[in-house]
């Protein structure tokens, strides 16, 4: 990987143990030499990739939340329709079973 120059940048996420670390890779080089170089820089994400898991996490169960109370609220609407039609029916029908 960091012996083509073509493959640069590089930026990968590594998981190693229990943390998440974010490096990246740039090729250096100078102008008519043979000269090449790799700077690499890396950071501890585990915070950060974290936080964004769980949000992906937390942003799904809403979207699940929010299609069951939809759902829900359907079904509630049709029972008040059915309900408010039998009981104008009952008014109507005084002593009438509707079953």
């Amino acid at each position: 990987m960091f012996q083509n120059p073509n493959n640069f940048p590089i930026e990968h996420v590594f998981d190693i143990g229990s943390e998440i670390i974010s490096c990246h890779a740039i090729h250096l080089f100078e102008d008519n030499t043979n000269n090449n170089m790799i700077m690499i820089t890396w950071d501890i994400a585990t915070r950060e990739h974290n936080q964004m898991r769980w949000e992906k996490i937390v942003e799904q169960q809403l979207e699940t939340t929010v299609g069951e109370l939809n759902t829900a609220s359907i079904e509630v609407q049709n029972i008040a329709k059915d309900t408010s039609a039998r009981h104008r029916m009952l008014h109507l029908f005084p002593g009438k079973s509707l079953g």
